[in-house]
């Protein structure tokens, strides 16, 4: 078996660990997320995957450069929230795998299950190595997730999120004895198909009332932007400004 680093971050990347754990898997060392309190690392260390324990951020410390470097082959991504750069990702002698709530190569960056209810894109998720470019490196696994008719962005994300836990939790074992050829993986064409950012999400699900939309695509737009518990597709009028939330 490989020796495997963990990036570590969140309640689900809590769960992966534990679904980590259960099937029996260790791993070189843990990375957590230094935002993490002190109840969640003593969490990550009561379910002992490792004893080696670092903390990082958007900045890797000059220890743990060396030790990835020295000392892991592969790095598993659990939910880590920050974009590493390209020298981190060089650290490892294999690489970074990263979970993604979408069916690659759309809805690369943030809010997939936004954009993918918007511009009616297939739903699914993705495991897949990191690469230099957002969601654009090699895909070792994915998946297309059948979802109800009119389904919210709110609901989608649930959905996807459950869906990609599963996927992720399934490669473990093949991940840690290496099992996959990465010449072989699949490539993203990453010039067709963008990269969607946090800025852009407010201006991508405005309606603007002098335009004249076919009427599924009013119906996507507000309902992308449905079933959150802040914000909504909106408009203004009047100089007021307005959000719609819709259930079908």
């Amino acid at each position: 078996m490989s020796k495997v680093s963990i990036l570590l971050s969140g309640p689900i990347g809590l769960m992966l660990l534990k679904n980590f754990k259960k099937q029996n898997l260790k791993a070189d060392s843990i990375i957590i997320d230094k935002k993490s309190k002190n109840s969640y690392i003593k969490e990550v260390k009561k379910i002992n995957v490792s004893k080696n324990i670092f903390f990082a951020g958007k900045i890797f410390p000059k220890k743990l450069k060396y030790y990835i470097k020295k000392n892991t082959y592969i790095l598993l991504s659990f939910w880590w929230p920050y974009i590493l750069k390209k020298e981190y990702l060089l650290l490892s002698k294999f690489g970074v795998i990263n979970p993604h709530s979408a069916y690659l190569p759309y809805e690369r960056g943030v809010h997939a299950y936004v954009y993918s209810i918007l511009r009616n894109h297939p739903k699914g998720v993705t495991v897949h190595f990191m690469d230099k470019a957002v969601d654009a490196g090699l895909i070792i696994k994915q998946k297309v997730v059948k979802t109800k008719p009119f389904i919210t962005g709110g609901e989608l994300e649930i959905v996807l999120r459950d869906e990609l836990i599963k996927l992720y939790t399934g490669l473990f074992k093949k991940i840690c004895n290496l099992n996959f050829k990465k010449n072989k993986l699949k490539k993203i064409n990453k010039k067709n198909f963008s990269q969607n950012f946090r800025k852009d999400l407010d201006k991508n699900t405005i309606i603007n009332l002098k335009k004249k939309y076919k009427a599924i695509d009013l119906i996507n737009l507000i309902l992308s932007r449905s079933g959150f518990k802040k914000g909504g597709a909106h408009f203004t009028l009047k100089k007021k400004n307005y959000e719609l939330n819709m259930t079908v």
